[in-house]
């Protein structure tokens, strides 16, 4: 049997299991992994009707692990909600949980998931029981670039907030049904 050299031992003996719960509180904010929010004013002035109007009460976010070169975060969108044009500096894995997400034509359940290359602009919108998603990446800190849309876009979307308010108040996360997977 092969000896570690002294080195080899130091490395082996800081390598350990790293343990997370969905519900022990992240030591991290989603404002802390994703501090650099790139947007135009007009987007900057949308974004802020957005969050006027009722944005974090559709959605929550947590941090559930951030390792060196990965990280893992979990996302609950109620029923409808929009997430808005943007793009990350970073490759993302997205894994639906529960409930469903449409990508224009496309609805993706759970069980199901799709990739998203760094810089590819995209958006989807949370289906009627709301999504349950996980975004893998390997990446510690990205950044979100919000992609300037017409203001009618922007109307729209903060009209859906602003109407939805009452029902997301009340919403729980969707049924989670079997993937198929076993």
């Amino acid at each position: 049997m092969e000896k570690l050299t002294e080195n080899q031992a130091t490395e082996a003996s800081k390598q350990k299991i790293t343990f997370f719960s969905a519900t022990d509180k992240s030591n991290q904010t989603l404002d802390e992994f994703m501090p650099d929010l790139v947007m135009s004013e007009a987007t900057t002035e949308a974004v802020q009707r957005m969050i006027e109007k009722g944005f974090y009460t559709g959605n929550t976010t947590n941090v559930l692990i951030n390792l060196p070169g990965f990280s893992l975060v979990y996302a609950w969108f109620k029923s409808g909600f929009q997430l808005p044009v943007h793009s990350h500096n970073a490759d993302c894995l997205y894994y639906v949980v529960a409930g469903e997400a449409i990508l224009g034509n496309r609805r993706v359940k759970a069980g199901d998931g799709f990739f998203v290359p760094k810089d590819v602009f995209y958006s989807y919108t949370a289906g009627p029981e709301g999504i349950e998603i996980l975004e893998f990446r390997h990446a510690n800190l990205i950044d979100m670039v919000w992609r300037d849309s017409k203001p009618e876009y922007w109307d729209n979307v903060v009209d859906n907030i602003d109407k939805s308010q009452e029902k997301w108040k009340v919403e729980t996360p969707p049924t989670r049904a079997s993937t198929g997977l076993g």
